[in-house]
């Protein structure tokens, strides 16, 4: 019996409430739209560096309490990104390293050539200097001042044996021939040497030119 009491009171005060409502004058305010806020034009974002890549993928992630929410797959592709350009800048380096290895093995080698060219210069410029006089290695001051001497020996004898004694003549074209096979050997051993001398010289100038050119690059 109770039951059905309940069910008619609650019934009863539903519609009382829902009558009131009605006739209850209207007391909203009518909606006004709300200004529109002043958007701020962001800068672009250059997309192929990897600063630019960093900061779109901060745009594009919401903000919660202060906090980015990231998406984990942007934030693997921004991963991904500097991992390559990291190991692309290692292997610039150790390309960088390589050539800068090899060519100092290349100027090494460029010194090298040119030490023994020097040292080859030095010892021509020894067997230049130094001639051998019945097998003896002698300076060239010392084997001028020999020939030299032997020429005004020569010459002098040829002028005793001249006035002295006119049957002598065979002696004497000897003498002058000998003096003259001298003095061409002479000058054909000054000749020689003088043309190798600038040779070696020319020879060391162009090494010297190969290095600056290569120590220039």
């Amino acid at each position: 019996m109770k039951n059905p009491i309940y069910l008619v009171l609650i019934t009863f005060l539903l519609l009382t409430a829902g009558y009131a409502y009605a006739q209850a004058p209207s007391q909203t305010k009518p909606v006004t739209p709300a200004p529109k806020a002043n958007t701020y034009q962001q800068p672009p974002v250059d997309s192929t560096t990897l600063d630019g890549r960093y900061q779109l993928m901060l745009r594009r992630s919401k903000t919660q309490l202060g906090f980015k929410l990231v998406n984990p797959s942007r934030l693997s592709t921004l991963w991904k990104n500097a991992s390559d350009t990291i190991n692309y800048g290692k292997r610039k380096i150790r390309e960088l390293q390589q050539t800068v290895t090899q060519q100092a093995a290349t100027i090494n080698q460029q010194k090298e050539s040119l030490t023994n060219s020097e040292q080859t210069l030095a010892e021509s410029k020894t067997e230049v200097e130094q001639v051998s006089l019945l097998g003896i290695m002698v300076s060239k001051s010392t084997y001028n001042l020999v020939m030299w001497g032997l020429v005004f020996l020569l010459a002098a004898s040829l002028a005793i044996v001249i006035f002295s004694s006119g049957r002598n003549s065979r002696e004497a074209k000897y003498r002058i021939k000998l003096y003259e096979e001298l003095a061409a050997e002479y000058q054909a051993h000054k000749i020689k040497a003088n043309d190798k001398e600038k040779k070696l010289a020319r020879e060391l100038q162009d090494e010297r030119n190969k290095l600056d050119d290569l120590l220039k690059r």
